[in-house]
Protein backbone atom coordinates (compact mmCIF):
# COMPACT_ATOMS: atom_id res chain seq x y z
CA UNK A 1 0.00 0.00 0.00
CA UNK A 2 0.68 3.66 -0.39
CA UNK A 3 3.50 4.41 2.20
CA UNK A 4 3.46 1.09 3.76
CA UNK A 5 1.26 2.11 6.40
CA UNK A 6 3.72 4.82 7.77
CA UNK A 7 2.49 7.52 10.52
CA UNK A 8 2.02 11.13 8.29
CA UNK A 9 4.99 12.12 10.61
CA UNK A 10 7.59 9.31 9.44
CA UNK A 11 6.60 10.16 5.73
CA UNK A 12 9.50 11.47 4.04
CA UNK A 13 9.16 14.75 1.74
CA UNK A 14 11.07 12.86 -1.28
CA UNK A 15 8.37 10.26 -0.83
CA UNK A 16 5.36 12.52 -1.37
CA UNK A 17 7.86 14.46 -4.11
CA UNK A 18 6.94 10.98 -5.45
CA UNK A 19 3.24 10.94 -5.98
CA UNK A 20 3.65 13.77 -7.97
CA UNK A 21 6.52 13.29 -10.35
CA UNK A 22 5.42 9.92 -10.81
CA UNK A 23 1.87 10.92 -11.16
CA UNK A 24 0.99 8.45 -8.69
CA UNK A 25 -2.68 6.90 -9.57
CA UNK A 26 -5.60 7.05 -6.71
CA UNK A 27 -6.49 3.76 -6.11
CA UNK A 28 -8.38 1.75 -3.13
CA UNK A 29 -5.80 3.27 -0.90
CA UNK A 30 -5.46 6.95 -1.68
CA UNK A 31 -7.26 10.41 -2.59
CA UNK A 32 -5.89 13.45 -3.13
CA UNK A 33 -7.72 16.43 -2.97
CA UNK A 34 -6.34 20.09 -3.91
CA UNK A 35 -7.96 21.85 -1.06
CA UNK A 36 -11.11 21.93 1.09
CA UNK A 37 -13.29 25.28 1.55
CA UNK A 38 -14.02 24.95 5.52
CA UNK A 39 -17.45 26.82 4.87
CA UNK A 40 -18.54 24.68 2.38
CA UNK A 41 -20.89 21.75 3.47
CA UNK A 42 -20.51 19.62 0.36
CA UNK A 43 -16.18 19.81 0.48
CA UNK A 44 -17.05 19.07 4.54
CA UNK A 45 -18.95 16.04 3.35
CA UNK A 46 -17.07 14.64 0.21
CA UNK A 47 -13.81 14.56 3.04
CA UNK A 48 -15.72 12.79 5.53
CA UNK A 49 -16.95 10.39 2.77
CA UNK A 50 -13.13 10.50 2.13
CA UNK A 51 -12.12 9.21 4.94
CA UNK A 52 -14.94 7.14 6.11
CA UNK A 53 -14.63 4.92 3.11
CA UNK A 54 -10.80 4.84 3.32
CA UNK A 55 -12.02 3.14 6.92
CA UNK A 56 -14.13 0.46 5.62
CA UNK A 57 -11.90 -0.38 2.82
CA UNK A 58 -8.31 -0.75 4.37
CA UNK A 59 -7.21 2.11 5.17
CA UNK A 60 -5.10 4.57 3.42
CA UNK A 61 -4.24 8.11 2.78
CA UNK A 62 -6.63 11.18 1.98
CA UNK A 63 -3.57 13.88 1.01
CA UNK A 64 -4.96 17.68 0.63
CA UNK A 65 -2.64 19.89 -1.36
CA UNK A 66 -2.14 17.66 -4.35
CA UNK A 67 -4.56 18.75 -7.54
CA UNK A 68 -5.19 15.23 -9.83
CA UNK A 69 -5.80 15.22 -13.66
CA UNK A 70 -9.29 14.37 -13.30
CA UNK A 71 -8.78 10.47 -13.57
CA UNK A 72 -7.47 10.30 -10.49
CA UNK A 73 -3.45 10.58 -11.07
CA UNK A 74 -1.73 12.93 -9.02
CA UNK A 75 -0.82 16.00 -11.29
CA UNK A 76 0.90 18.60 -8.95
CA UNK A 77 0.78 20.81 -6.40
CA UNK A 78 -2.26 22.93 -5.36
CA UNK A 79 -1.22 26.54 -6.71
CA UNK A 80 -3.90 28.38 -4.28
CA UNK A 81 -2.32 28.75 -0.95
CA UNK A 82 -4.69 27.35 1.94
CA UNK A 83 -4.32 27.44 5.83
CA UNK A 84 -3.40 23.73 6.56
CA UNK A 85 -3.41 23.94 9.93
CA UNK A 86 -6.99 25.44 9.98
CA UNK A 87 -7.77 22.74 7.22
CA UNK A 88 -6.02 19.74 10.02
CA UNK A 89 -8.11 21.32 13.40
CA UNK A 90 -11.45 21.23 10.83
CA UNK A 91 -11.04 17.66 10.05
CA UNK A 92 -10.09 16.21 13.13
CA UNK A 93 -13.54 18.11 14.67
CA UNK A 94 -15.53 16.66 11.54
CA UNK A 95 -14.15 13.20 12.18
CA UNK A 96 -15.08 12.82 15.94
CA UNK A 97 -18.61 14.76 15.36
CA UNK A 98 -19.74 13.39 12.31
CA UNK A 99 -17.97 9.70 11.43
CA UNK A 100 -20.05 6.34 13.83
CA UNK A 101 -18.38 4.94 15.29
CA UNK A 102 -15.06 6.87 15.96
CA UNK A 103 -11.99 5.38 13.49
CA UNK A 104 -9.27 4.91 16.51
CA UNK A 105 -6.06 5.71 15.48
CA UNK A 106 -6.81 8.20 12.92
CA UNK A 107 -3.86 10.95 11.94
CA UNK A 108 -4.32 14.37 10.88
CA UNK A 109 -0.99 16.35 10.04
CA UNK A 110 -0.43 19.65 8.54
CA UNK A 111 3.21 20.12 6.72
CA UNK A 112 4.87 21.99 3.77
CA UNK A 113 6.90 20.33 0.86
CA UNK A 114 8.89 22.21 -0.97
CA UNK A 115 6.43 25.61 0.20
CA UNK A 116 3.33 24.04 -0.70
CA UNK A 117 1.31 23.49 1.90
CA UNK A 118 -0.22 19.94 2.63
CA UNK A 119 -2.55 18.42 4.86
CA UNK A 120 -1.50 14.37 5.20
CA UNK A 121 -4.66 12.16 6.95
CA UNK A 122 -3.70 8.31 7.21
CA UNK A 123 -6.69 6.28 7.77
CA UNK A 124 -5.53 2.96 9.64
CA UNK A 125 -7.20 -0.31 9.09
CA UNK A 126 -10.05 -0.46 11.27
CA UNK A 127 -11.98 -3.47 12.96
CA UNK A 128 -14.90 -1.88 13.95
CA UNK A 129 -16.01 -1.07 10.58
CA UNK A 130 -19.14 -0.21 9.15
CA UNK A 131 -18.44 3.27 10.08
CA UNK A 132 -21.23 5.60 9.24
CA UNK A 133 -21.65 9.22 8.52
CA UNK A 134 -24.29 11.14 9.98
CA UNK A 135 -24.25 14.78 8.45
CA UNK A 136 -27.47 17.31 7.50
CA UNK A 137 -29.72 15.18 9.03
CA UNK A 138 -29.04 11.65 6.73
CA UNK A 139 -26.51 8.91 7.24
CA UNK A 140 -24.23 7.12 4.46
CA UNK A 141 -22.22 4.60 4.31
CA UNK A 142 -19.48 4.63 1.82
CA UNK A 143 -16.47 2.29 0.81
CA UNK A 144 -13.79 2.25 -1.47
CA UNK A 145 -12.70 0.20 -4.83
CA UNK A 146 -10.15 0.17 -7.21
CA UNK A 147 -12.30 3.28 -9.40
CA UNK A 148 -13.00 5.15 -6.67
CA UNK A 149 -15.53 4.94 -3.95
CA UNK A 150 -19.26 5.19 -4.29
CA UNK A 151 -22.28 3.93 -1.55
CA UNK A 152 -21.85 0.52 0.35
CA UNK A 153 -25.00 -1.83 -0.87
CA UNK A 154 -27.54 -2.92 1.98
CA UNK A 155 -25.96 -6.05 1.03
CA UNK A 156 -22.28 -5.00 2.12
CA UNK A 157 -23.44 -2.82 4.89
CA UNK A 158 -25.24 -6.24 6.60
CA UNK A 159 -22.01 -8.01 6.12
CA UNK A 160 -19.84 -5.80 7.71
CA UNK A 161 -22.03 -5.60 10.49
CA UNK A 162 -22.17 -9.42 10.79
CA UNK A 163 -18.47 -9.35 10.78
CA UNK A 164 -18.07 -7.01 13.33
CA UNK A 165 -20.70 -9.02 15.64
CA UNK A 166 -18.24 -12.33 15.21
CA UNK A 167 -15.07 -9.58 15.67
CA UNK A 168 -16.76 -8.48 19.13
CA UNK A 169 -17.19 -11.75 20.63
CA UNK A 170 -13.13 -12.69 20.14
CA UNK A 171 -11.93 -9.11 20.65
CA UNK A 172 -13.90 -9.51 24.19
CA UNK A 173 -11.57 -12.63 24.39
CA UNK A 174 -8.56 -10.58 23.17
CA UNK A 175 -9.34 -7.36 25.62
CA UNK A 176 -9.03 -10.43 28.72
CA UNK A 177 -5.52 -11.86 27.29
CA UNK A 178 -4.35 -8.21 26.47
CA UNK A 179 -5.04 -7.25 30.15
CA UNK A 180 -2.68 -9.98 31.59
CA UNK A 181 -0.06 -8.79 28.39
CA UNK A 182 -0.71 -5.18 30.07
CA UNK A 183 0.05 -6.24 33.63
CA UNK A 184 2.75 -7.71 33.12
CA UNK A 185 4.58 -5.29 30.78
CA UNK A 186 3.51 -2.78 33.56
CA UNK A 187 5.40 -4.84 36.03
CA UNK A 188 8.26 -5.08 33.71
CA UNK A 189 8.66 -1.23 33.29
CA UNK A 190 8.40 -0.30 36.55
CA UNK A 191 10.75 -2.78 37.49
CA UNK A 192 13.04 -1.26 34.75
CA UNK A 193 12.49 1.87 35.91
CA UNK A 194 13.45 1.41 39.59
CA UNK A 195 16.38 -0.40 38.10
CA UNK A 196 17.83 2.33 36.83
CA UNK A 197 16.67 4.81 39.81
CA UNK A 198 19.22 2.27 42.13
CA UNK A 199 21.63 2.69 39.91
CA UNK A 200 21.34 6.42 39.90
CA UNK A 201 20.50 6.84 36.53
CA UNK A 202 17.99 9.26 34.62
CA UNK A 203 14.60 7.18 34.39
CA UNK A 204 13.79 6.90 30.59
CA UNK A 205 9.48 7.71 30.23
CA UNK A 206 10.00 7.98 26.85
CA UNK A 207 9.83 3.89 26.81
CA UNK A 208 6.38 4.20 29.15
CA UNK A 209 3.97 3.82 26.97
CA UNK A 210 1.15 3.03 29.73
CA UNK A 211 -0.39 6.38 30.76
CA UNK A 212 -1.33 5.21 34.02
CA UNK A 213 2.05 4.12 34.67
CA UNK A 214 3.87 6.88 33.24
CA UNK A 215 1.85 9.73 35.42
CA UNK A 216 2.92 7.16 38.73
CA UNK A 217 6.06 7.05 37.85
CA UNK A 218 7.14 10.52 36.81
CA UNK A 219 5.10 11.52 40.48
CA UNK A 220 7.35 9.98 42.12
CA UNK A 221 10.14 11.15 40.32
CA UNK A 222 9.41 14.53 40.84
CA UNK A 223 9.13 13.76 44.53
CA UNK A 224 12.54 12.72 44.81
CA UNK A 225 14.08 14.98 42.96
CA UNK A 226 12.91 17.99 45.49
CA UNK A 227 13.24 16.20 48.49
CA UNK A 228 12.18 18.71 51.78
CA UNK A 229 11.51 21.44 49.10
CA UNK A 230 7.15 22.77 48.87
CA UNK A 231 6.67 22.39 45.55
CA UNK A 232 3.12 22.10 43.41
CA UNK A 233 3.31 20.64 40.49
CA UNK A 234 0.38 19.84 37.49
CA UNK A 235 1.14 17.09 34.82
CA UNK A 236 -0.56 15.33 31.56
CA UNK A 237 -0.45 12.39 30.30
CA UNK A 238 -2.38 10.45 27.07
CA UNK A 239 -3.72 7.13 28.56
CA UNK A 240 -2.08 5.70 25.71
CA UNK A 241 1.31 7.52 25.68
CA UNK A 242 2.98 6.53 22.50
CA UNK A 243 6.81 7.63 21.33
CA UNK A 244 6.53 10.62 19.18
CA UNK A 245 3.31 11.19 19.46
CA UNK A 246 3.78 14.92 19.60
CA UNK A 247 6.43 16.62 17.62
CA UNK A 248 8.01 18.80 19.82
CA UNK A 249 10.46 20.71 16.94
CA UNK A 250 7.32 22.02 15.13
CA UNK A 251 7.04 25.24 14.74
CA UNK A 252 3.23 25.97 16.04
CA UNK A 253 4.30 23.86 19.51
CA UNK A 254 7.42 25.87 19.59
CA UNK A 255 5.87 28.90 19.40
CA UNK A 256 2.46 27.91 21.71
CA UNK A 257 4.98 26.96 24.47
CA UNK A 258 6.54 30.17 24.03
CA UNK A 259 3.57 32.19 24.12
CA UNK A 260 0.85 29.96 26.06
CA UNK A 261 -2.40 31.21 25.56
CA UNK A 262 -4.69 33.85 27.73
CA UNK A 263 -1.74 34.23 30.31
CA UNK A 264 -2.07 37.54 32.66
CA UNK A 265 1.24 39.67 31.59
CA UNK A 266 1.66 39.56 35.84
CA UNK A 267 0.02 36.84 36.85
CA UNK A 268 0.43 33.87 38.30
CA UNK A 269 1.22 31.27 35.25
CA UNK A 270 2.54 29.83 32.58
CA UNK A 271 3.40 33.00 30.80
CA UNK A 272 4.76 35.07 33.61
CA UNK A 273 7.28 35.28 36.49
CA UNK A 274 10.67 33.52 36.00
CA UNK A 275 9.56 31.05 33.45
CA UNK A 276 9.08 33.74 30.90
CA UNK A 277 12.53 35.03 30.71
CA UNK A 278 13.61 31.37 29.55
CA UNK A 279 14.04 29.85 25.73
CA UNK A 280 12.73 26.71 25.05
CA UNK A 281 15.72 23.91 24.80
CA UNK A 282 15.88 20.49 24.18
CA UNK A 283 16.84 17.27 25.79
CA UNK A 284 16.45 13.75 25.70
CA UNK A 285 12.69 13.30 26.32
CA UNK A 286 11.57 16.00 24.51
CA UNK A 287 11.71 20.20 25.30
CA UNK A 288 11.66 22.27 28.21
CA UNK A 289 11.38 25.56 29.55
CA UNK A 290 12.61 27.27 32.73
CA UNK A 291 14.38 25.47 35.98
CA UNK A 292 13.39 22.98 38.72
CA UNK A 293 14.77 25.52 41.36
CA UNK A 294 12.31 27.94 40.40
CA UNK A 295 9.86 27.50 37.64
CA UNK A 296 9.60 24.52 35.24
CA UNK A 297 7.83 23.39 31.99
CA UNK A 298 8.41 20.27 30.73
CA UNK A 299 6.82 18.22 27.14
CA UNK A 300 8.28 14.89 26.27
CA UNK A 301 7.87 13.72 22.89
CA UNK A 302 5.16 11.07 24.26
CA UNK A 303 2.91 13.48 25.28
CA UNK A 304 3.27 14.08 28.86
CA UNK A 305 3.62 17.31 30.00
CA UNK A 306 4.36 18.62 33.44
CA UNK A 307 4.91 22.45 35.40
CA UNK A 308 6.28 22.87 38.74
CA UNK A 309 6.90 25.65 40.94
CA UNK A 310 8.42 26.14 43.68
CA UNK A 311 6.12 27.18 46.54
CA UNK A 312 8.56 30.48 48.12
CA UNK A 313 7.57 34.35 48.89
CA UNK A 314 6.48 34.56 45.40
CA UNK A 315 3.79 31.82 45.74
CA UNK A 316 2.82 33.17 49.23
CA UNK A 317 2.35 36.67 48.15
CA UNK A 318 2.30 39.30 50.50
CA UNK A 319 3.72 37.06 53.70
CA UNK A 320 6.74 38.83 55.47
CA UNK A 321 9.92 36.45 55.17
CA UNK A 322 9.15 36.19 58.89
CA UNK A 323 5.38 35.31 58.24
CA UNK A 324 6.09 32.69 55.41
CA UNK A 325 8.45 30.96 57.98
CA UNK A 326 5.89 30.99 61.02
CA UNK A 327 2.86 30.81 59.60
CA UNK A 328 3.00 29.79 55.51
CA UNK A 329 -0.21 30.92 53.51
CA UNK A 330 -0.75 30.00 50.18
CA UNK A 331 -2.08 32.41 47.91
CA UNK A 332 -5.19 31.91 45.79
CA UNK A 333 -3.93 33.57 42.57
CA UNK A 334 -1.11 31.08 42.25
CA UNK A 335 -3.06 27.87 43.32
CA UNK A 336 -5.74 28.85 40.57
CA UNK A 337 -4.28 30.27 37.95
CA UNK A 338 -1.57 28.17 37.56
CA UNK A 339 -3.95 24.95 37.04
CA UNK A 340 -6.19 26.92 34.93
CA UNK A 341 -2.99 28.15 32.35
CA UNK A 342 -1.26 24.79 32.09
CA UNK A 343 -4.40 22.83 31.01
CA UNK A 344 -5.46 25.91 28.21
CA UNK A 345 -1.84 25.22 27.47
CA UNK A 346 -1.89 21.70 27.67
CA UNK A 347 -5.68 21.45 24.92
CA UNK A 348 -3.66 23.80 22.18
CA UNK A 349 -0.81 21.01 22.14
CA UNK A 350 -3.15 18.37 22.30
CA UNK A 351 -5.36 20.43 19.00
CA UNK A 352 -1.82 20.75 17.47
CA UNK A 353 -0.90 17.27 17.59
CA UNK A 354 -4.26 16.18 16.78
CA UNK A 355 -4.01 13.81 19.64
CA UNK A 356 -7.91 11.76 19.96
CA UNK A 357 -6.90 10.02 23.68
CA UNK A 358 -7.89 10.43 27.32
CA UNK A 359 -5.72 12.20 29.88
CA UNK A 360 -4.45 11.30 32.82
CA UNK A 361 -4.28 14.68 34.19
CA UNK A 362 -2.73 15.37 38.53
CA UNK A 363 -2.22 17.85 40.84
CA UNK A 364 0.25 17.43 43.25
CA UNK A 365 1.65 19.16 46.27
CA UNK A 366 4.57 18.36 48.03
CA UNK A 367 5.88 19.64 51.92
CA UNK A 368 3.10 21.30 52.50
CA UNK A 369 2.60 20.21 56.54
CA UNK A 370 1.54 23.36 58.48
CA UNK A 371 0.70 25.79 55.06
CA UNK A 372 -2.36 27.59 55.13
CA UNK A 373 -4.85 28.01 52.23
CA UNK A 374 -7.68 31.15 52.93
CA UNK A 375 -10.97 30.84 50.55
CA UNK A 376 -12.18 33.22 48.70
CA UNK A 377 -10.72 35.95 46.24
CA UNK A 378 -7.76 38.48 48.42
CA UNK A 379 -10.26 41.01 47.32
CA UNK A 380 -13.21 39.99 49.24
CA UNK A 381 -14.10 40.97 52.51
CA UNK A 382 -13.28 39.34 55.57
CA UNK A 383 -10.30 37.45 53.04
CA UNK A 384 -7.45 37.97 56.13
CA UNK A 385 -9.86 36.87 58.90
CA UNK A 386 -10.84 33.84 56.87
CA UNK A 387 -7.43 33.18 56.14
CA UNK A 388 -6.71 32.91 59.76
CA UNK A 389 -9.70 30.81 60.90
CA UNK A 390 -8.05 28.19 58.31
CA UNK A 391 -6.46 24.90 59.36
CA UNK A 392 -3.19 24.44 58.71
CA UNK A 393 -2.46 21.67 56.29
CA UNK A 394 -2.11 18.02 58.11
CA UNK A 395 -0.44 16.27 55.62
CA UNK A 396 2.91 16.34 53.88
CA UNK A 397 1.82 16.35 50.70
CA UNK A 398 -1.37 16.23 48.18
CA UNK A 399 -1.71 14.03 45.21
CA UNK A 400 -5.32 13.89 42.91
CA UNK A 401 -5.32 12.47 39.44
CA UNK A 402 -9.03 13.17 36.82
CA UNK A 403 -9.34 11.05 33.58
CA UNK A 404 -10.51 13.81 30.64
CA UNK A 405 -11.58 13.19 27.30
CA UNK A 406 -9.28 14.59 24.44
CA UNK A 407 -12.15 17.23 24.45
CA UNK A 408 -11.67 18.66 28.00
CA UNK A 409 -13.04 21.95 28.64
CA UNK A 410 -9.17 23.36 30.89
CA UNK A 411 -11.20 25.78 32.91
CA UNK A 412 -13.78 22.99 34.12
CA UNK A 413 -11.39 20.49 34.07
CA UNK A 414 -9.49 23.18 36.55
CA UNK A 415 -12.43 23.96 39.18
CA UNK A 416 -12.67 19.72 39.25
CA UNK A 417 -8.99 19.60 40.37
CA UNK A 418 -9.24 22.53 42.51
CA UNK A 419 -12.52 21.82 44.19
CA UNK A 420 -10.50 18.56 45.71
CA UNK A 421 -7.54 20.73 46.87
CA UNK A 422 -9.98 23.21 48.68
CA UNK A 423 -11.69 20.59 49.86
CA UNK A 424 -8.18 18.97 51.41
CA UNK A 425 -8.63 22.30 53.71
CA UNK A 426 -12.01 21.98 54.51
CA UNK A 427 -13.49 24.38 51.84
CA UNK A 428 -16.89 24.29 50.30
CA UNK A 429 -16.32 24.67 46.28
CA UNK A 430 -18.40 28.08 46.47
CA UNK A 431 -15.17 29.60 48.17
CA UNK A 432 -13.05 28.66 45.33
CA UNK A 433 -11.98 32.01 44.11
CA UNK A 434 -12.32 33.52 40.41
CA UNK A 435 -15.00 30.86 38.89
CA UNK A 436 -17.89 32.33 37.14
CA UNK A 437 -21.05 29.59 37.35
CA UNK A 438 -23.00 31.29 34.70
CA UNK A 439 -20.10 30.86 32.33
CA UNK A 440 -18.26 28.15 33.57
CA UNK A 441 -14.98 29.86 33.25
CA UNK A 442 -12.38 31.65 35.38
CA UNK A 443 -12.03 35.19 35.12
CA UNK A 444 -8.70 36.71 36.72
Amino acid sequence: MIFDHKPPDEITDEEIEALVEEHYSERQHAEFKATMNLKNDDDRLESLRDISSLANSGGGYLIIGIQDDGKGKAQCYTETKFNSFAIKRSITQLCQDHIIVRIWGLEVRDRTVKGHPLVIVRVPDSDRIPHMIKFQRRTDFWRRYDDGKREMTYAEIKEAFERDSVARRLTNIEQEMTKLRRRETRESELAFLMDQREKQLTPSFSVVENGELLAKVTADNFRSKVGKTPYMRIAATPAHSTRNLVNVDSPPIRAVLTTPPACRLYGWNLGSGDIRHYEVKVFEEGVYRGELSSECLELLRNGHMEFSVLIDEQYCWRQTNEEFNKNPTLYPYAVVEYPVSFLKLYRSITEIAAINDEFIVTLQYVNIRGFRLPAYSPNSRGFLIRSLETSPFAKNGYDYSIKVSHQFDPDRTAFELLRNFYASFGHEAYKIPFFNEESSKFEF
